[in-house]
């Protein structure tokens, strides 16, 4: 894929993550449903004003629509999804979702789960 069409599906997938239609997304750009959509597909090449416009609009970092890989996994787009969340925090919160998350880990760490079932309780 190109560059151009890397960029475009980079905007897709943080749209969609950021929960926008094409529709409100060309809302907040000024801009026509079909450009956004020549946009995601690679059919056009945008200035890097308009790039620096969808970041904006997306509210993420300008980096984060020339993060170019190969198709997301679905791991990928887990992550994509928690940095997202985690962006819109707080020092404070953040830093409490890390110390909660890295003692769930270390419990599951010191307890596993066999073959991945529901621990069992009671007697």
């Amino acid at each position: 894929m190109s560059a151009v069409g890397e960029i475009g599906r980079r905007v897709r997938e943080q749209r969609k993550l950021v929960g926008f239609s094409q529709a409100r997304l060309a809302e907040k750009l000024g801009v026509s449903n079909e450009t956004v959509s020549r946009l995601e597909t690679g059919r056009c090449t945008p200035s890097l004003r308009t790039i620096e416009e969808i970041a904006r609009a997306l509210r993420v970092d300008l980096v984060d629509l020339f993060r170019v890989r190969p198709e997301p996994t679905p791991h990928d787009e887990a992550l994509d999804q928690l940095v997202w969340l985690m962006r819109r925090r707080s020092v404070p919160e953040v830093h409490f979702v890390v110390d909660l998350v890295t003692r769930i880990f270390e419990h599951m760490r010191l307890h596993p789960l066999a073959d991945g079932k529901k621990e069992k309780r009671g007697p």
